[in-house]
């Protein structure tokens, strides 16, 4: 049996000026990567969306979501040009597979939260890499009251590795976080605790946030997520998979010594 794995999709976090930069590349590389697997007739697809499609947009600041859930992209606020991507992509996957025509072809959808980890390569300019250099480069004086999802990259894989071979999760969408999501503080306290000095150790003002989001893209985009608490419910990926994800605390760390290493050797 064939399979496909469709992974990709552009996650900046300064949001763009035209937000079909980010809907209309996502949802087209959508398709065109089912219609490739129709005529390469695969019946196996799995596809990274993200809890980006599940989360946002309820208009509620302290809420669990699951599988079930879906994005409410004409929420006032609260949605950005990324979540409307994943939501309007997979709705697209979802819409192609459950046509009569196309009824064969079995689809699986993984949603993953924040990933960190350790990179393959010495490429960190990425959105997850470029937040843990900042951490601990010092370059992030306080934390915003920011709280969000964390997953650990080898989970990412493993449950996509899993689910091409797991009837039990053919059209299933599988979301792949801790269920309690973290405060940035919190995270730069692994970081201190772990020999990163430059960590912050303060907590940025709320009407600080909002003043500088007047200004600066950066801060607008996190301007979003403030006091923003959601939970994940994950039981369905543990009943599927017997999933027992790596702690939070080693996801951060082991992203932390690896950025750092690849920071030291391009200064030698």
């Amino acid at each position: 049996m064939r399979f496909l794995l469709h992974t990709a999709s552009p996650f900046p976090f300064k949001q763009p000026k035209n937000e079909q930069d980010l809907i209309k590349p996502a949802v087209q590389g959508t398709i065109r990567a089912l219609n490739a697997a129709k005529t390469a007739n695969i019946k196996r697809v799995v596809i990274t969306s993200s809890v980006a499609s599940i989360a946002f947009g309820h208009n509620k600041k302290n809420i669990t979501v699951s599988h079930k859930d879906w994005t409410n992209t004409n929420s006032p606020k609260g949605v950005d040009a990324y979540m409307k991507s994943k939501t309007f992509a997979e709705k697209a996957a979802w819409e192609f597979v459950n046509k009569e025509e196309n009824s064969s072809m079995k689809l699986t959808t993984i949603h993953p939260s924040g990933i960190f980890g350790a990179p393959l390569g010495k490429n960190i300019s990425g959105t997850s890499m470029n937040f843990i250099e900042q951490f601990i480069t010092g370059k992030i004086p306080a934390c915003p009251n920011i709280t969000f999802g964390f997953t650990n990259v080898k989970d990412v894989a493993k449950l996509h590795i899993e689910s091409l071979t797991k009837p039990e999760s053919e059209n299933k969408r599988i979301i792949c976080s801790y269920s309690e999501p973290i405060e940035m503080l919190e995270v730069a306290k692994f970081l201190r605790e772990s020999g990163f000095n430059k960590a912050p150790s303060k907590k940025l003002p709320d009407f600080v946030v909002k003043m500088m989001a007047l200004i600066n893209s950066d801060m607008k985009s996190m301007k979003t997520y403030l006091g923003v608490k959601t939970k994940f419910d994950i039981s369905q990926t543990k009943e599927i998979f017997d999933w027992n994800p790596i702690s939070i605390k080693d996801t951060i760390v082991d992203s932390a010594i690896a950025v750092k290493k690849i920071i030291d050797q391009r200064a030698n």
